[in-house]
């Protein structure tokens, strides 16, 4: 993070003695410890605590932004389990592409660092975690937990139950990892350490001609060859088991999430 951004560390609610913490409090609590917590394994000893007949699954949560899907589709959607202002965000200010001439450009975009959801993608209903930590001293993760309540309240799952459970999640999974991997009137950007989709020079491109471009004769014409060559190849590139693209990580501070 350059030191000259805007941060806002955000974190409010009651403290974690307080009643009606359950999850998040126990997050909170093994936060404070001196020594360090195996983050992933202490969230999931706490959801198993408390939503004992609930179906979970844990996903990693920067191959899978299911919040970032939710925000760009219309067959999923999310909403905030905030009623005791229980979760964390991190608020940065994320300056523009271009430095040049550009004042006013940038955005603000939040991260969630804990957050609890209610979730539905195509009709089926989950309860969501997103929880970022650590693994050790330096490692960080970000994960979905994912839980599918039972039939009856208080009543554990059958059998069947939880086999239809886990195919409602890995339906909602597949489909986030999927859009995650495509870019949607977008190019990838290296800058700042990682990588980011920008709408904004997607959209320049599209106005742009190789007649704008300024180069020797010979060489221009060598790269469109290259480039056309490349798209016109995708059959080429799967009969020998070649990708034909490469997929990026997603970016550490999303423009919501």
């Amino acid at each position: 993070m350059a030191s000259n951004d805007d941060f806002i560390h955000i974190s409010t609610g009651p403290g974690p003695n307080s009643n009606g913490w359950k999850v998040s409090g126990d997050f909170f609590r093994r936060a404070q410890a001196s020594t360090p917590w195996y983050t992933e394994g202490s969230v999931i000893d706490s959801i198993r605590n408390h939503h004992r007949n609930h179906h979970l699954t844990v996903n990693n949560a920067f191959q899978c932004d299911l919040l970032a899907y939710a925000d760009a589709r219309d067959d999923a959607s999310y909403s905030p389990i905030n009623n005791r202002g229980d979760g964390l965000v991190e608020r940065q200010f994320l300056t523009p592409m271009r430095r040049y001439n550009d004042e006013n450009g940038g955005k603000f975009g939040e991260r969630v660092v804990f957050g609890t959801f209610e979730y539905k993608f195509q009709g089926n209903e989950f309860l969501l975690y997103v929880v970022e930590g650590h693994d050790g001293m330096y490692s960080k993760t970000r994960m979905n937990y994912i839980l599918v309540a039972p039939s009856e309240k208080n009543k554990e799952m059958s059998e069947l139950e939880k086999e239809d459970a886990q195919k409602k999640t890995d339906e909602l999974l597949a489909a986030g990892s999927r859009w995650m991997q495509e870019l949607h009137g977008e190019v990838l950007v290296f800058d700042q350490g990682y990588w980011q989709k920008n709408k904004e020079l997607y959209e320049n491109i599209q106005k742009a001609e190789w007649e704008d471009v300024i180069l020797e004769k010979e060489k221009k014409e060598s790269i469109i060859d290259d480039v056309l060559g490349f798209f016109d190849a995708e059959d080429r590139y799967a009969e020998f088991g070649v990708p034909w693209k490469v997929s990026t990580p997603s970016p550490m501070y999303p423009s919501h999430h």
